[in-house]
């Protein structure tokens, strides 16, 4: 709301006695105050004691122009001041300067929510004419000369109250505005963290996959070459001893390289380069390796190690291996680990088969 508010309002006319005229309307002093009331009376009747007390005088800023060209510069520089012209009412013949038409177009040019009430007895303009110049416009409203009082009284009222509203009404959508300007930036400032943190956290992602794709390949090296030099051994003359402990060595080593794979697999993770091999494998023979590694753990232990396997399981399947040893090895190694004493088994059965007849080209659903 507009606080302590007095509308200003000016009056262009190149007649005095015209500015006079508007100044005991609006302005009255108390000895015209008393001939409004008796004007009243006579056209509402007679004013009871109650009407006196609730009776309120809007109080304005009344300023004069006697030229359009003054006017412009008044109503500039009350703009410039920011106490602008709520109100302006503007006469049509001003000779010798510029039109009241051209006057209003001017002001409207430099402030355009300004009121106009066009005031004449007489015109070059019709009405049409007018609205031709300027527009369509709610700002605009023609009143003839000679005035009559109470019009005046309420257009003034009506118009300074109407330009009041809408300003209230720019600035509470200019007070929007800003609000919304100030929670875009901070908006904005918060899209731009969260797109360096994202930046910053693929990179530091990009870092640790290269550091685990070349931890992997360096390990792998080495652990090759133990390996290989493992199976020359076994080729070897060896006593039943020697062979239980290079076999547990072979055992040992491709554990660990099924370690380095994981290393492997979860680089390809991070960058979402993950595959599933196909290839044709025994099941049976992946259980048996799988329980061979485990057994030096439940060595350790009063804890036996057995396997139950489903006979309708197709002797050879098509899928990934070196998943599903890596899977079950670190399954039967946590159970291991957590069992001090019984049995930890390894069960695998049919959950679903296409065809019973076990062909090769059908599908196979196992539960482990």
């Amino acid at each position: 709301m507009v606080e302590n508010w007095s509308p200003r309002v000016l009056i262009v006319d190149d007649n005095k006695s015209i500015h006079d005229d508007f100044r005991s309307i609006l302005a009255p002093k108390k000895s015209h105050r008393k001939r409004l009331n008796n004007v009243e009376t006579e056209l509402f009747g007679a004013v009871t004691a109650t009407d006196a007390a609730a009776e309120t005088v809007f109080e304005y800023d009344i300023d004069n122009a006697y030229q359009g060209e003054e006017a412009i510069q008044l109503v500039e520089a009350a703009a410039k001041n920011g106490v602008p012209y709520s109100l302006v009412f503007m006469d049509v013949r001003m000779p010798p300067g510029i039109d009241g038409i051209k006057t209003i177009q001017k002001i409207w040019s430099k402030c355009p929510h300004t009121e106009v009430v066009i005031c004449s007895a007489y015109s070059d303009y019709t009405w049409h004419e007018m609205l031709a110049n300027l527009g369509v416009t709610d700002r605009l409203m023609l009143i003839r000369k000679p005035f009559d009082i109470m019009e005046v009284q309420q257009v003034a009222l009506t118009m300074t109250n109407k330009w009041k509203i809408a300003l209230e009404n720019r600035n509470h959508m200019q007070d929007l505005e800003t609000k919304v300007l100030e929670r875009t930036k901070e908006l904005n400032k918060t899209i731009r963290k969260l797109e360096e943190a994202r930046q910053i956290t693929e990179q530091e992602a990009r870092y640790k996959s290269l550091f685990l794709s070349m931890m992997s390949h360096e390990i792998r090296t080495p652990l090759n070459g133990i390996l290989g030099m493992t199976e020359l051994l076994m080729n070897t003359q060896l006593s039943s001893e020697q062979i239980d402990c290079v076999e547990s060595l072979e055992l040992t080593g491709n554990l660990i390289l099924s370690i380095v794979n994981n290393f492997l697999d979860y680089s390809k993770m991070e960058s979402g380069k993950v595959e599933l091999e196909s290839v044709e494998f025994n099941l049976l023979n992946l259980i048996e390796r799988v329980m061979d590694i485990v057994t030096v753990n439940t060595n350790k232990k009063s804890v036996e190690l057995i396997s139950l396997y489903d006979p309708l399981i197709p002797t050879h399947l098509i899928g990934d291996p070196e998943r599903i040893q890596q899977i079950l090895l670190n399954l039967t190694n946590n159970a291991i680990k957590f069992t001090n004493e019984g049995w930890v088994s390894i069960s695998i059965a049919v959950e679903e088969m296409d065809d019973k007849s076990l062909s090769s080209d059908k599908q196979c659903l196992l539960r482990f």
